[in-house]
């Protein structure tokens, strides 16, 4: 048997072909390919082995003469290699013939935006958009590719702007483009390949503003008015943001709304969990939401309901904490600790807080942070505490810069963030501050929305800010809903 090679590969076929000599008057049963991901010694490489895909030639004839023979292969993976060589059954499977080892790649489109800066300080300017290109089992010369850039950040992609490049690759995958960039603008930038069939393929945009502290631009309405007097407790998940609170006209009902990112719609569900209160607690990072009565739900987005988990052995007054690897980490009487999931009834004691008290927190990977003494503009406090959750061990880190009350917190990309709140005076405080622990700093960014007042919610879908309702500056309730874009550095 021979294996002659491939021809005509292409994102998920390639077209083998194989020979056969030295066989005349033989009788061929059955003539074909093996085919595998994994490069594997000959010895393994046989129809025996059930790792091995094999591919049937549609001419199975007996041999009077030399004979070639091909095999479209289907189903394959995008970008992938393979490993494949001819084979062919005399007489049966005790009877098999092999042909050498070969190999081909799968033509596979990938593009992606590793990184984004401003070139120089003024205004307009350029944008160096730095891509990384795979496109393996094609020539350079056989594509397209480039971004394409839009002001409207939640439409369909009605481009404003593309650029086009070809064969401009390095040896790594690497390729720049300068973008150009208007003055305080909002841009959607997307990555694509154009194949040479003029087959495009598209990968994750990225947003960014050329406005120092990025900006926040408005989304739409939150379609419920929510009494900001009671609880409002907001969290997110996958692609999806929820809100629960209780109605403004409602007469003490509550309600459940959730923000579908993806369609940018939001929808109102039938039930709120049970025993939904104003002391209800929901720790940073986590679906799992704390009830008055002393019990643990989790809310399952699959099915659309809540799971009681077990009770809780404290008061829930004044906690807060996060989640981490199945317990959740809180302060009680002093200490750090924790309840595992699987037993929320029983607290383990940890460390003592060295702080005064907290009544903020967040995660940033293996690390807890606590802090903010700001139950009330008459106590006030700056300091925040990191939790080692490997070590077990507590170190103090920046001071918050601003001293306020009722702030929303959250984290996402590896960093720490906390919106509004109330200043002393009791004025809404539209400020929006970024928490980096690589440098332990503190930076002010974009003030929340239109700049005059608060946020009553806020949390990360997918690596970008969402926050809304919220009052202004003269005491109007709000409905609004924003995301932060970025600024171009």
């Amino acid at each position: 048997m021979i294996t002659i090679g491939v021809i005509d590969v292409g994102s998920n076929n390639a077209f083998l072909l194989g020979d056969i000599e030295n066989l005349r008057g033989s009788t061929l049963d059955e003539a074909g390919f093996l085919v595998s991901t994994v490069q594997i010694d000959e010895s393994e490489f046989r129809i025996n082995n059930p790792d091995i895909s094999k591919y049937l030639s549609a001419e199975q004839v007996a041999i009077t003469e030399n004979q070639a023979f091909a095999v479209s292969a289907g189903d394959l993976e995008s970008g992938t290699s393979y490993f494949f060589r001819a084979y062919g059954l005399l007489g049966g499977e005790e009877n098999p013939a092999y042909g050498e080892i070969d190999s081909f790649t799968t033509t596979g489109f990938n593009i992606a935006i590793q990184d984004f800066r401003r070139e120089g300080t003024s205004c307009p300017t350029e944008a160096s958009i730095q891509l990384k290109v795979d496109i393996r089992g094609v020539l350079p010369s056989s594509v397209e590719f480039g971004i394409t850039w839009q002001h409207d950040l939640f439409s369909d992609p009605t481009v404003d702007g593309n650029i086009i490049l070809a064969d401009q690759i390095d040896a790594q995958g690497n390729a720049t483009i300068l973008m150009p960039v208007l003055c305080n603008e909002f841009y959607r930038v997307r990555p694509f390949i154009r194949s040479s069939v003029n087959q495009v393929f598209y990968n994750q945009a990225i947003e960014l503003a050329e406005q120092p502290g990025g900006a926040w631009k408005y989304v739409g309405e939150i379609p419920q008015q929510f009494s900001r007097s009671e609880k409002i407790i907001f969290f997110s998940l996958e692609q999806k943001g929820y809100i629960i609170g209780f109605e403004k006209e409602g007469n003490g009902q509550s309600a459940f709304w959730q923000f579908d990112l993806k369609n940018q719609i939001w929808s109102k569900f039938k039930e709120s969990p049970v025993g939904f209160a104003n002391n209800m607690w929901m720790p940073s990072s986590t679906q799992r939401i704390f009830l008055a009565s002393g019990s643990l739900l989790e809310y399952l987005p699959v099915f659309d309901r809540w799971e009681s988990l077990g009770d809780f052995p404290f008061s829930l007054f004044g906690k807060t904490g996060f989640e981490f690897e199945n317990k959740i980490y809180f302060l009680d009487d002093g200490n750090i600790g924790f309840v595992r999931l699987s037993d929320p009834s029983t607290f383990v004691p940890l460390e003592i807080f060295p702080g005064q008290t907290a009544n903020i927190s967040f995660r940033i990977e293996k690390n807890g942070y606590l802090g903010l003494l700001s139950t009330s503009p008459a106590v006030l406090s700056t300091e925040l505490w990191q939790f080692n959750l490997q070590t077990e061990s507590w170190k103090p880190v920046a001071e918050f810069p601003n001293r306020v009350f009722s702030q929303i917190v959250f984290s996402m990309n590896g960093k720490g963030y906390v919106l509004g709140g109330a200043d002393e005076e009791l004025k809404p405080h539209p400020g929006f501050w970024e928490y980096d622990p690589e440098t332990d700093e503190w930076t002010r960014l974009a003030d929340f929305g239109r700049g005059d007042g608060n946020a009553d919610i806020g949390f990360a879908i997918e690596g970008s800010a969402y926050a809304g309702l919220g009052v202004s500056f003269d005491g109007v309730e709000r409905q609004e809903f924003w995301k932060y874009v970025q600024e171009l550095k």
